[in-house]
């Protein structure tokens, strides 16, 4: 988590991995939480848009960066990357964590 913001964030539809992700984590013997934590698992870009402007954004980063969508929400939880599909929190200055 690297945007200065009092806000949380729940990645609730995120991009596929990349296949070489696999790769990484049975050759390195890695976990999911280190993999989100160190490589993003492939999503390492994201832009932040008011709702009813996130459409609009999609369309206007889809022309150059096919692919393009909505991955989540902002949420009221200050320093805290939620990622329901993985069981995952990410707390600022502490990583990632499975859920308890």
């Amino acid at each position: 988590l690297r945007l200065e913001a009092e806000v949380g964030y729940r990645v609730d539809s995120p991009l596929a991995p990349q296949p070489i992700f696999d790769l990484i984590a049975t050759r390195g013997a890695i976990g999911a939480a280190e993999l989100y934590e160190v490589f993003n698992m492939g999503c390492g870009f994201c832009v932040v848009v008011p709702q009813v402007d996130a459409p609009a954004a999609v369309e206007l980063l889809g022309n150059n960066h096919p692919g393009a969508a909505v991955i989540g929400e902002v949420t009221g939880s200050a320093g805290v990357v939620e990622l329901p599909g993985p069981g995952l929190t990410g707390r600022r200055g502490e990583g990632f964590s499975a859920n308890e």
